[in-house]
């Protein structure tokens, strides 16, 4: 072949390349309008991010910060105070500032990048920066120079309200059975409900056998991780303590939809204090309680019913998204392969800050009621240093709390093989749960 034809072979191989290559982009982009093909973009990203880091470390920028300035105001164009405005790195960073009583704010020591801001109170709609029709914009934050101007508008939140029109739907009485802190018994009742045209079946009831109720009782709230009924013999013993146990877990149908398992929270609660799932429930001393993962849905709960909680308690649990992020890239964690990508598939947190915020009850801290915090130092799922966050911020907004580290449970609470720890852990679970919520009055 003569050199001219070769070099004519290798223009078309070129072309076709970069055809491809187009084509590849386009496809891409295409494919990030839909929620799976954004999510998958997203784990694709985060892979490279940390096969790159690992190969070349992180590096950060040597030069001088930049700031962010600008107003919070309500919809009638009013100043507001205290709202929190931030930025977040692509592994979780997070730069934040509050507003002053004038609404304006001053975000310092940002490194130079693009950022997509965030403004947000309690009692108000999150929300992302955004000029003109745009879904949201990202700002520069260049060296040593203050980028003005990031305004924003905040809407009074409208709370979801459940509906009780249709009644829930009660199962046959069953019997609930506890090792610890004795061999103890419940009633357990099945209650089924439909809840955005969903039908939810993972709600469970339970009342103390063995002793005559003559008045009502105080009310334990139990968000947990998984079915209720994985956690039967945590709900028995609290029942036996003279509880009324909400028991609620995710429902499969709702997938990694975390406000819609909050809605179904909620509706299950509305039941409750509604008195159709028992006579025996006083509604008026109430603590919440969640674990895990599902600290989240108790929290996207209660942000549409704020003062209508005594006290919560909060078991290996989330309160930083952002710090999650962080956890993400900087330790050695096991999470379970279902959710493996979960995090990451989310989105960058400088891009997709209003996720990462909807999951942080600490930057909310002061709206929290009196909080037991519970952690296990072994944890590999969820890092203990969310609890030290926690525990922080409610400390900072001189919220009443309490924080319980220990160290021979894995993430994962043994209802079994019950060690000194967790026996400490029932102890001051319970004794938490007699101080604030049964010698509550509202």
């Amino acid at each position: 072949m003569s050199a001219r034809r070769r070099k004519g072979c290798w223009r078309w191989v070129l072309v076709l390349a970069l055809l491809v290559l187009i084509g590849a982009v386009v496809g891409l982009q295409f494919a990030r309008r839909t929620p799976a093909g954004r999510a998958a973009f997203n784990v694709a990203e985060y892979r490279l991010r940390t096969l790159w880091g690992g190969w070349f470390g992180e590096r950060e920028s040597s030069a001088a910060s930049g700031a962010l300035s600008g107003v919070v105001r309500d919809e009638a164009g009013q100043p507001l105070a205290d709202a929190l405005v931030l930025v977040a790195s692509a592994q979780g960073r997070v730069h934040s500032a509050q507003s002053d009583e004038l609404g304006t704010y001053r975000l310092e020591e940002v490194p130079p990048g693009r950022y997509v801001p965030i403004a947000s109170k309690w009692g108000y709609d999150d929300a992302v920066y955004r000029r003109g029709q745009e879904e949201r914009t990202s700002v520069a934050v260049r060296p040593a120079q203050v980028t003005g101007g990031v305004d924003f508008t905040l809407r009074k939140h409208q709370p979801w309200r459940p509906l009780l029109n249709e009644p829930p739907v009660i199962g046959p009485a069953q019997t609930g059975a506890a090792l610890f802190p004795a061999e103890v018994y419940a009633s357990r009742l099945p209650v089924t409900f439909t809840n955005d045209a969903w039908v939810i079946t993972t709600t469970l009831v339970y009342e103390p056998l063995g002793m005559e109720i003559t008045r009502p009782l105080p009310v334990v709230v139990a968000s947990y991780p998984s079915e209720p009924l994985n956690w039967d013999r945590v709900s028995v013993a609290i029942a036996n303590e003279g509880y009324v146990v909400l028991a609620t877990g995710p429902s499969p149908q709702r997938g990694l939809d975390i406000p819609g398992m909050g809605r179904d929270l909620l509706q299950a609660v509305a039941y409750l204090r509604g008195g159709q799932l028992t006579a025996h429930a006083d509604t008026e001393r109430e603590g919440w309680l969640s674990g895990s993962f599902s600290s989240i849905i108790l929290y996207q709960a209660l942000r549409e019913e704020p003062g209508g909680v005594d006290a919560l308690v909060i078991v290996g649990g989330i309160s930083d998204g952002f710090l999650g992020v962080q956890s993400l890239y900087d330790e050695a964690l096991e999470i379970p392969p279902k959710y493996a990508t979960a995090i990451a598939a989310l989105g960058r947190p400088d891009r997709y800050p209003e996720i990462y915020l909807g999951y942080s009850p600490a930057f909310h801290a002061a709206h929290m009621p009196p909080t037991f915090v519970v952690h296990t130092t072994a944890d590999e799922v969820i890092p203990p240093n969310q609890a030290g966050r926690f525990a922080d911020a409610l400390a900072a907004a001189g919220v009443e709390h309490e924080l319980f580290l220990y160290e021979d449970t894995t993430h994962y609470l043994d209802q079994v093989n019950i060690t000194p720890d967790t026996a400490e852990l029932y102890r001051r679970l319970t004794a938490f749960l007699d101080r604030y919520v049964r010698r509550a009055g509202r």
